[in-house]
């Protein structure tokens, strides 16, 4: 893939399965054997094909009247970074995960800034690493 094509598959791939938190549009833009980091204050979370979908499901269940507003979209030939904060109402679905550690304090809002970086093998995503300015579960299960 050229630039272009990268930057246009950067931004269907946040249209299609992100803003619309649809885990059934994920095989068209992950490969299965995704591999993809996520940098916690203790931790590395090491993620895959199925905690991606896992999370999308979780975000639909989860997040109301959600805002991505994108701050930066860089691309190159078969790799794309972006970064974007996030905003969204959260709707507590039982103890555990996010709830307890932000959106409580928060006032049932979500607020945080991602940045994601996205390596591309044969038109998909094949590894990604994410970083956010708040810790989260992104194994976190509804």
């Amino acid at each position: 893939m050229d630039r272009e094509e990268t930057l246009e598959f950067a931004r269907t791939l946040m249209k299609e399965v992100w803003e619309s938190f649809d885990s059934s549009a994920v095989a068209r833009f992950y490969h299965r054997d995704v591999v993809g980091s996520h940098r916690r204050p203790n931790e590395t979370q090491e993620l895959g094909y199925a905690d991606v979908v896992n999370r999308l499901d979780w975000d639909k269940q989860t997040n109301t009247n959600a805002v991505f507003d994108y701050r930066d979209l860089i691309a190159d030939e078969d790799r794309f970074a972006i970064r974007y904060a996030y905003r969204a109402d959260f709707v507590p679905q039982g103890e555990g995960g996010m709830q307890d550690r932000h959106t409580a304090a928060a006032g049932g809002k979500i607020d945080v800034e991602m940045i994601y970086f996205y390596h591309l093998r044969e038109g998909k995503v094949a590894d990604f690493w994410l970083q956010a300015n708040v810790d989260f579960d992104y194994k976190a299960k509804p």
